[in-house]
């Protein structure tokens, strides 16, 4: 639709010399590319979030993917943190205060928005 008005705007441009026919399609193309990024920052916010809640009384954050390895600290249930990447049943997470470490994959759960549980939902539904 977006694209039918700017080149209906460039059609009107060819056929009538105005002045004020170009400072509506500055006006447009300006709206149209503000509209297109705030589309993009939006689409990058739901799709690729990736928060997590701890949900075990308490767990061990590790060096590594590893149960041996050294113990950093520990994190208790209802913590907010970051997951950067899933090894070997365990998942590296970041706090917002920057802290980083290895933890067991089974004691976190993602954090979706409203839209997201409704679609995850949906598709549920139709696998049954």
């Amino acid at each position: 639709m977006v694209n039918l008005m700017l080149f209906l705007f460039l059609t009107i441009r060819i056929f009538f010399r105005a002045e004020w026919i170009f400072y509506v399609i500055i006006i447009f193309s300006i709206c149209w590319i503000v509209s297109g990024i705030s589309f993009g920052i939006m689409l990058k916010q739901t799709i690729f979030d990736d928060r997590v809640v701890i949900l075990a009384k308490e767990v061990d954050v590790l060096a590594g993917p590893d149960k041996e390895d050294t113990l950093l600290f520990k994190v208790h249930e209802g913590t907010l943190a970051y997951q950067e990447r899933n090894e070997s049943g365990f998942s590296l997470i970041r706090l917002p205060d920057s802290k980083r470490g290895w933890l067991v994959s089974s004691a976190i759960e993602a954090i979706y928005m409203a839209g997201a549980i409704q679609k995850q939902e949906l598709e549920g539904a139709k696998l049954e």
